[in-house]
């Protein structure tokens, strides 16, 4: 059986990509954010700017998988089934980027560190309004979040409110400023 990530992935609508883990992404133009800082520092550690940033709008495979369960061509068949259900979702109510929030997290996970930067987003929890219809299970709205740094080279997944909630609140004032304006 064909791995999940070389399976052909349906056409996402422009602005929109699709990451190998299994993430749906809307994308944000790098130049917004020319004039954060090219590091910072947390705790002591360092942090380099990523090169390109984008809204985690949903974690297709990590729903695919709780509905599947252990059935891969079940789960491969419902991650392809979102993915065409975003197309057609934004088609008709587009889900848009609106502000940053005052609001930084340290995200940590075993192999990863990153600051995400919460944010909102117009329409979002339509998207998962129309998941809950079709698959008639609640799932959690991805928390809208940017993460704009990462001391490990990739980003923490953060799928979850109460996942955001568990990670350290931190101030970075030159980075809320830069935020704030965008």
């Amino acid at each position: 059986m064909e791995s999940l990530e070389k399976q052909k992935q349906p056409i996402l609508p422009e602005g929109y990509s699709y990451h190998p883990e299994g993430y749906l992404w809307y994308i944000l133009p790098v130049e917004k954010f020319d004039t954060l800082p090219e590091t910072v520092e947390v705790d002591g550690r360092a942090f380099i700017k990523k090169a390109e940033f984008h809204v985690t709008v949903v974690n297709a495979r990590g729903i695919a998988s709780e509905i599947a369960g252990p059935d891969l061509r079940t789960m491969a068949d419902i991650e392809t089934n979102l993915q065409k259900m975003l197309a057609e979702y934004v088609s008709k109510t587009p889900i848009e980027f609106a502000h940053f929030e005052n609001d930084l997290r340290l995200a940590v996970s075993p192999e990863r560190m990153s600051i995400a930067a919460r944010c909102a987003m117009l329409n979002l929890e339509g998207y998962f309004a129309h998941i809950k219809t079709v698959y008639d299970r609640e799932f959690p709205i991805q928390p809208p979040h940017v993460s704009i740094y990462t001391s490990t080279g990739a980003a923490v997944g953060i799928d979850s409110v109460d996942q955001m909630e568990s990670f350290k609140k931190i101030e970075l004032p030159a980075v809320q400023e830069v935020l704030s304006s965008i």
